[in-house]
């Protein structure tokens, strides 16, 4: 009976520690990108808020749309519900953007933090050890560039709210064997599976990840591979059901309400080569390296080689597979063994890539992008959750290493965390400047650039130009006439009254100099956003 208070100041000191962490976590995050100017005006972002100044009959039909049309194979409702009334409610208000944004990346921050340590933990290393290499590879992961792209684009909260759920996901698995609470531990990894689902599209990956492992898990507690399951089978089974049939209706309402022309793909002529599919798998690493060091990956140099790297591609994923069997048929010992933990994590993680991969086939058949499968390999909003998986897949090989070895490792990550950290403010020091968007102007001041152009053409009796904003939007439809909801409520016009705008090419081509005399801050709003301007005729 004298045992029994123990666990007690056991999980008073986790908490502690745990609680710690997220303050941590939010001081990094803070640290490394409380300068980062959120791009308010971007994509989806500033296309939501143009609508939240029109009618609300147009807001109804955005809002109905979310519930009954899968964007791009995104299913999330709910997702972009809130993510619509936070712009709505936020506006082009910075720091409503940039705390949000920083939120998310201080609790994703701290989700690595917890998952590294908890796979260190298996090893049983000093504590210290296991804290110093979680912190070391964490910072490694959120210090690099493609990190500060993400936070930036507001919309990509999305992505970062998915490996939220996923990196959560494979935490809980890793705890799963040792824990004393193991049935309503497998309903939150269930829960948090399909959580994910409710973010992004992404979310089939961890939910077929979750299946595998669960389905694992249950043929080995009948067949007494995990005794320590045993009493969980109902529980095993009942999550299973969950998740086949909440996840198989959600993919259904991916596919079917999908607002993709039917066979755009086959219309386009580039269908996906499986060669360069399996080589997806060998350049994916090469993508995620890269992208740690800032480093931009050659177009035509990727492509001439995808197509042949299928052979190393089909070689490592068979030898992710060997390392997943070696696991499985790998003796237990009486305790919760390492092996156990880093089978349940390598299998999730290895799902979850196989499962990305048939997606971005899927996406490319359905919408090719245009770029091939590069884009895939550079963008932030691909790269960066396609490493949580590989993340996973390092952890698991992690979790075999002696106690020795893996003090080793924390040291040498600590070296290379300072390395990340310096580099990381040599980037925005000195590359970052010169490779800014917008020559590092934010969208708010080009906002207030692109007003005052409007308030001089008004005082002037002339219309507004309507000057091109894809290079502010990324959406080439995108130009200052998409944004007269914003403008009339900036203005704070009469609701009847709208004002004219002229063609940008009549502009630029015939009235140039009368536009430059007299709105004087077009000069400079064209040179922020690279429009190409000739000289005025004297």
């Amino acid at each position: 009976m004298e045992t029994l208070p123990r666990p007690e100041p056991n999980r008073h000191r986790r908490g502690v520690e745990l609680a710690v962490a997220l303050v941590l976590s939010f001081v990094a995050i803070f640290a490394l990108h409380g300068q980062m100017q959120p791009e308010v005006l971007r994509a989806e972002t500033g296309y939501y808020q143009v609508i939240a100044h029109t009618s609300p009959r147009h807001v109804r039909t955005l809002v109905r749309g979310f519930w009954t049309q899968s964007s791009h194979g995104h299913y999330t409702p709910l997702a972009f519900t809130a993510e619509f009334f936070f712009a709505k409610h936020a506006g082009l208000r910075p720091n409503w953007w940039r705390n949000r944004q920083l939120f998310l990346g201080a609790l994703l921050t701290f989700l690595f933090f917890g998952l590294i340590r908890a796979a260190a933990e298996q090893t049983r290393p000093p504590p210290f050890a296991a804290a110093l290499l979680a912190a070391a590879a964490t910072l490694i992961l959120v210090a690099q560039p493609l990190m500060r792209d993400l936070l930036q684009w507001p919309f990509h909260g999305l992505q970062i709210g998915w490996m939220i759920f996923a990196t959560a996901t494979g935490w809980a698995l890793v705890r799963l064997p040792g824990s004393a609470n193991k049935g309503p531990l497998l309903w939150l990894i269930a829960l948090t599976a399909y959580g994910s689902m409710h973010v992004l599209g992404l979310g089939l990956a961890v939910v077929t990840g979750t299946v595998a492992v669960f389905s694992l898990i249950l043929i080995g507690a009948v067949t007494g591979s995990f005794p320590e399951f045993k009493l969980q089978v109902r529980t095993l089974v009942a999550t299973l059901i969950f998740l086949a049939v909440a996840g198989s209706a959600h993919a259904l309402a991916m596919i079917v309400l999908n607002d993709a022309p039917a066979n755009a793909g086959l219309n386009s002529g580039r269908l996906p080569d499986w060669h360069q599919l399996v080589g997806l798998y060998v350049l994916f690493p090469i993508s995620i390296v890269a992208g740690l060091v800032g480093a931009r990956l050659d177009q035509g140099l990727i492509d001439g080689i995808l197509h042949s790297a299928w052979a190393v591609g089909a070689a490592g994923l068979s030898a992710i597979g060997l390392f997943i069997a070696v696991l499985a048929k790998t003796k237990r010992q009486t305790r919760p063994s390492p092996r156990c933990a880093a089978l349940f994590l390598s299998l999730f993680s290895a799902v979850m890539l196989i499962t990305i991969v048939a997606m971005i086939s899927t996406r490319e058949m359905q919408e090719p992008n245009g770029g091939g499968l590069f884009v895939y390999l550079t963008a932030s909003r691909y790269v960066l959750p396609i490493t949580v998986s590989w993340l996973g897949i390092g952890l698991a090989a992690l979790m075999l290493l002696s106690p020795r070895r893996l003090v080793f490792v924390a040291v040498v990550s600590s070296l290379f965390a300072l390395g990340a950290i310096v580099g990381h403010h040599s980037y925005q020091s000195h590359v970052l400047a010169k490779a800014a968007p917008l020559h590092g102007a934010s969208h708010i001041q080009v906002w207030r650039n692109l007003v005052q152009i409007a308030r001089e053409a008004r005082a002037a009796n002339l219309p507004i130009p309507n000057i091109p904003l894809e290079s502010l939007s990324y959406f080439p439809f995108v130009d200052f006439k998409f944004l007269e909801p914003l403008l009339h409520d900036e203005l704070r016009l009469p609701p009847n009254e709208h004002d004219s705008f002229l063609d940008w090419k009549e502009c630029r081509e015939h009235r140039l100099a009368e536009y430059l005399t007299k709105c004087p801050t077009l000069l400079s709003t064209a040179q922020l956003l690279d429009l190409d301007l000739p000289k005025p005729n004297p």
